[in-house]
């Protein structure tokens, strides 16, 4: 079973430290992780994925932000999809976007790389999905 584990943020600082933090894991046998600074650049991914299972963690607040649109368009092509969001606000204040997106966990900036990290390989063991 292939899993793709989809960072999308405007900041290569977080892109950066993702990669060295997922590195191992990167190495999996069937995983792919995939770093994108746009949606544009997750738009077309999520167009031509083949893989089963796709976790996304992706910030709210960046320009001409349509991943949750495209994820949900997208969705049902997926054994598992899990979306994820991030942002330095207060989730209080996406509260609707989340409940409306099917969105998995909320993480607050400044992230914690190992954190998420740890959820997302909890989440999937949940499903049956090891790595």
């Amino acid at each position: 079973m292939n899993t793709d584990i989809v960072f999308i943020d405007d900041e290569d600082d977080i892109l950066n430290l993702v990669r060295l933090r997922f590195r191992k894991l990167a190495k999996a046998d069937g995983v792919n992780l995939h770093l994108f600074s746009t949606s544009a650049d997750f738009e077309e991914y999520i167009k031509d994925t083949k893989s089963d299972v796709v976790s996304i963690i992706s910030d709210i607040n960046m320009p001409n932000n349509n991943v949750l649109v495209s994820l949900d368009s997208e969705k049902s092509r997926f054994k598992f999809a899990l979306a994820y969001l991030c942002s330095a606000y207060d989730q209080d204040e996406y509260v609707d976007m989340i409940e409306n997106h099917d969105i998995k966990f909320f993480f607050k900036k400044p992230l914690n790389i190992d954190f998420i990290k740890d959820r997302i390989l909890s989440d999937l063991t949940e499903r049956g999905v090891h790595l």
